[in-house]
């Protein structure tokens, strides 16, 4: 195993961990976008609530003319009120698809980020290893010797 190797991993490693960053930022942004349509869901829907009790509850008998038109401005506001809603709704429903395949990417870029971390881990200890091979050749080869010498020398 070389150290070229390892460096390249170590590249490698840092450019995952640049696509994790990206991806987290991606899904952050999603859920962004996900509050954000939620927040006007909920305006539009308030907004339907107030409009109709302040149209519809008026004390009974005061039925005059700008009541009618108000209430005649408000039945044609509503449907387009609610098509807005439902459009929302619907925008709502793709920001949630788009956050669980950028959740999705992100699992992706973390899993092969991780492996790219467990390869260098495995390099490094099959290095260690080796080196650790080598220190107890030396080591079994100085012993060798000295053992020869004396054994020389008593014969």
């Amino acid at each position: 195993m070389s150290s070229d190797r390892i460096r390249s991993l170590r590249v490698l490693e840092k450019l995952r961990l640049a696509e994790v960053d990206k991806a987290r930022i991606q899904v952050a942004q999603s859920l962004q976008v996900e509050k954000n349509i939620q927040l006007e869901i909920a305006k539009k829907e308030k907004d339907i609530t107030e409009n109709a009790s302040f149209v519809y509850d008026n004390p009974a008998g005061e039925a005059s003319s700008g009541i009618q038109a108000l209430e005649a401005s408000y039945r044609e506001w509503l449907p387009k009120a609610k098509d807005i809603l439902e459009k929302l709704q619907d925008d709502l429903k793709v920001a949630k698809e788009n956050t669980e395949a950028r959740r999705s990417e992100l699992i992706r870029v973390n899993a092969s980020h991780e492996a790219v971390k467990s390869l260098i881990e495995s390099e490094l200890q099959e290095i260690k290893i080796d080196q650790e091979r080598k220190q107890q050749a030396e080591i079994d080869d100085i012993s060798r010797t000295q053992f020869l010498k004396k054994r020389r020398n008593i014969v």
